[in-house]
């Protein structure tokens, strides 16, 4: 029965991180952002001027460029965009935190909540 127990235990507490689902709005509403932080296939999804009758979007892929002692930086591949993330956020769900994004035309402090998902 121990054994069993101690099997269990060791199974679900080496599971494996999936995804990370960040969904993030500037201050005014105007330009959102979703961020999937999955591995080798994440993705920064954008839209700007929600407001106007045409907003703009774009898909990014993204990849992992650094990591700091407090922060990641990741960066699209065609390196137009970075996003700045502290690391005490990563790879967990978070209701409240800050990532900035940088963009050619400007800066961007977005306001974000995640969630993990394994599917």
């Amino acid at each position: 029965m121990k054994k069993s127990f101690a099997i269990l235990l060791a199974l679900m507490t080496s599971t494996t991180f999936a995804r990370q689902y960040i969904q993030c709005h500037e201050e005014s509403y105007i330009f959102n952002a979703v961020i999937n932080l999955n591995n080798l296939k994440s993705t920064l999804y954008v839209v700007d001027d929600l407001g106007e009758d045409n907003p703009k979007s774009h898909l990014y892929q993204i990849v992992q460029k650094e990591t700091k002692e407090e922060r990641t930086l990741f960066e699209s591949t065609d390196e137009l965009i970075q996003i700045v993330i502290e690391n005490k956020f990563l790879k967990k769900n978070n209701d409240h935190f800050s990532v900035k994004l940088i963009a050619p035309e400007a800066d961007y402090q977005l306001y974000c909540f995640s969630r993990i998902y394994n599917d």
